[in-house]
């Protein structure tokens, strides 16, 4: 008997793109990095994680940020200095790299409440 259960959201071939290119957006700003004395580059970076987090949907923007760090940590060149691996993660670098989830995960949530606040100011 065929299943005829409505089948749950997919990764359509525009999302996937989607997430495709912001990945490889956040790969090239990670390299246009501005040494700090303190060890810890300022990068681009954080801008376009951020402006992941809005472009994206949610769900997407996460896999995103998982993707650029799964491609680090396997050992392509994406992190800031042209670095990768496992050791960069475990280096002071590594919380900013990981945080940078978080960070997606929260600027998603806040730019969806502001949209939503937003449609409720103009309706009424």
């Amino acid at each position: 008997m065929a299943n005829t259960q409505p089948s749950k959201a997919k990764l359509t071939t525009l999302a996937m793109v989607q997430i495709a290119l912001c990945t490889a957006l956040i790969c090239v700003s990670a390299q246009l990095a501005i040494p700090l004395p303190i060890g810890v580059p300022f990068t681009l970076q954080v801008l376009m994680v951020m402006l992941t987090a809005l472009i994206l949907k949610p769900l997407y923007s996460v896999i995103s940020l998982l993707l650029y760090v799964l491609l680090g940590v396997v050992g392509l060149p994406v992190f800031s200095g042209a670095k990768s691996g496992i050791g960069t993660i475990l280096s002071p670098t590594g919380g900013f790299i990981i945080g940078s989830s978080s960070a997606c995960s929260r600027a998603c949530s806040a730019g969806s409440s502001a949209e939503s606040s937003l449609l409720c100011a103009t309706s009424s």
